[in-house]
């Protein structure tokens, strides 16, 4: 593990945050319909408009304990 590196990364996110809106910071997942719907419900949004905003990035948020599959990284 190299530590220098990771300093370097804690004052990167601390100063620029994740930067979301970057295509390249994301990952993609795989999430269960009702855990997607029930989340989508809070912001009362349909599917067809968080599709709409694929582009940028809507910070949802599922409740404790939900487990999402990552297909890289």
């Amino acid at each position: 593990i190299d530590r220098k590196a990771i300093r370097q990364l804690i004052r990167d996110f601390d100063g620029e945050g994740c930067i979301r809106e970057e295509p390249s910071h994301r990952i993609l997942i795989i999430i269960n319909n009702s855990i997607l719907q029930a989340a989508l419900k809070k912001f009362s949004l349909t599917t067809e408009t968080f599709r709409a905003k694929a582009n940028y990035p809507l910070f949802l948020e599922l409740k404790s304990g939900v487990k999402l599959k990552c297909l890289h990284g």
